[in-house]
């Protein structure tokens, strides 16, 4: 369970991402990318505080350079996985409910390469959208 001792700020976070991304020199389409967003993203067990941030990355060529996600708390891997090209999870599924206030909810992670499942749910909690990323890099 998180603890709320554990729990990190958006702006700890964000400096998280930010090192990343500048520590990603494998990566040539992060050349000189920033951070353009953040979005909040939950568990599916229902808390209330999210469990990581989705931070969106944009490079000066390319708008939709992937995303970065940081871990909420200082009891897990800092960045969990991240996606070096593409829209963020969260404006997918936007797009897909065609609505901007939902609530994401990371349902499934696979190990190194793999799949990503996130679920969209509306202010009452019923799933308006379903997406899955393909090519996911985890930790």
């Amino acid at each position: 369970m998180i603890g709320e001792r554990n729990r990190i700020s958006v702006d700890e976070a964000r400096e998280i991402a930010r090192s990343f991304v500048r520590s990603a020199t494998f990566l040539s389409e992060w050349e000189g990318a920033s951070l353009a967003s953040v979005f909040p993203v939950f568990s599916p067990n229902g808390k209330q505080k999210p469990t990581y941030y989705e931070f969106k990355v944009s490079s000066p060529d390319v708008t939709d350079a992937g995303f970065v996600l940081v871990c909420a708390t200082d009891e897990f891997d800092p960045v969990p996985a991240f996606k070096p090209s593409g829209k963020s999870t969260t404006e997918e599924l936007r797009a897909l409910s065609a609505c901007e206030d939902i609530k994401v909810v990371l349902i499934m992670r696979t190990a190194t390469i793999g799949i990503f499942y996130a679920i969209a749910v509306n202010q009452n909690g019923e799933e308006v959208a379903r997406y899955e990323h393909s090519e996911i890099y985890c930790s």
